[in-house]
């Protein structure tokens, strides 16, 4: 009896070491990302670089940034409330309700991904290496935009909008293209 005891005592306290790893590595993660985001906010002049740091907001301004409506950041909490709907009526089985929590979930995929080839193109980067690099590993991806020397300039970003999407701060605030002085020769 005594050695069960002993057993589930050892369980819970590796499970508590683990628990408290985990919440560790995740707030030092959102700490770096919204350091980084809030760099390249700055760099992208947008006028709240602050955002960085508000969960929901962060993702309405990022997409602002990426030329996309930051209202479609509700399409992103439309999906994942469809996807816990679809989870507690039907348990993921296959229907109505995981085929719209599936095509709205895609939906906000798609439009991230036009965000951040947006953001890409802007920055001057490889626009498919870089979208690819920023789906994969969007911290690290961040890290590089935010301190790299590459600048932001809006104008290289058109061509890869989605149609009729709203008016953004770049569009609201007439944002040019800086203009960088020429390299003697």
């Amino acid at each position: 009896m005594l050695t069960d005891y002993n057993q589930y005592a050892a369980f819970i306290a590796v499970m508590t070491v683990f628990i408290a790893v985990i919440i560790i590595l995740s707030l030092l993660i959102y700490v770096w990302s919204s350091l980084a985001l809030m760099a390249v906010f700055k760099k992208a002049r947008h006028p709240q670089p602050w955002a960085a740091w508000v969960p929901y907001f962060r993702d309405f301004a990022f997409l602002e940034v990426g030329g996309q409506s930051g209202w479609f950041m509700f399409l992103g909490l439309a999906a994942s409330f469809s996807t816990s709907l679809a989870a507690e009526t039907v348990g993921f089985r296959f229907g109505v309700t995981s085929l719209l929590a599936f095509t709205v979930s895609a939906a906000y995929l798609v439009i991230w991904i036009f965000a951040i080839a947006n953001v890409n193109r802007a920055f001057g980067k490889n626009v498919l290496g870089f979208t690819i690099f920023g789906v994969l590993l969007p911290v690290i991806w961040l890290s590089v935009l935010a301190w790299d020397k590459s600048r932001f300039a809006p104008a290289k970003a058109n061509g890869i909008m989605l149609p009729g999407r709203g008016q953004t701060f770049l569009e609201q605030s007439k944002i040019e293209t800086p203009r960088f002085a020429e390299e003697k020769v």
